[in-house]
């Protein structure tokens, strides 16, 4: 469980001093993000505008795996879990805004 953690928080220091391109965290950040996706969920946090959502959304096959907690419709899905089946890899924007989100992810 700690080194879940330490990963979580080498992960955001890494998006954390990240000021550049979108371009810049994909080559950054990538290949740690899809090894660590194999195994677990992922949270990627970090300051505003350096490429979080960008980041994320490579990980996913279809738009269709992305909901934002910033659209009504994606909100009532992720509150109800009705996510596309089949679908190995979803992108939870913006959740944490939701006080009670941890709820959301069980």
């Amino acid at each position: 469980m700690q080194a879940h953690y330490q990963r979580t928080l080498q992960l955001t220091a890494k998006l954390s001093s990240v000021k550049c391109s979108h371009m810049d965290v994909d080559r950054y950040l990538k290949t740690s993000v899809g090894e660590w996706l194999d195994q677990r969920m992922v949270f990627i946090g970090g300051p505003r505008q350096v490429g979080k959502t960008f980041l994320a959304r490579q990980y996913i096959s279809s738009p269709e795996d992305c909901f934002s907690w910033e659209h009504l419709a994606d909100r009532e899905q992720i509150r109800s879990h009705r996510f596309p089946s089949g679908s190995r890899t979803l992108v939870l924007d913006e959740v944490q805004k939701d006080p009670l989100w941890r709820r959301l992810l069980f």
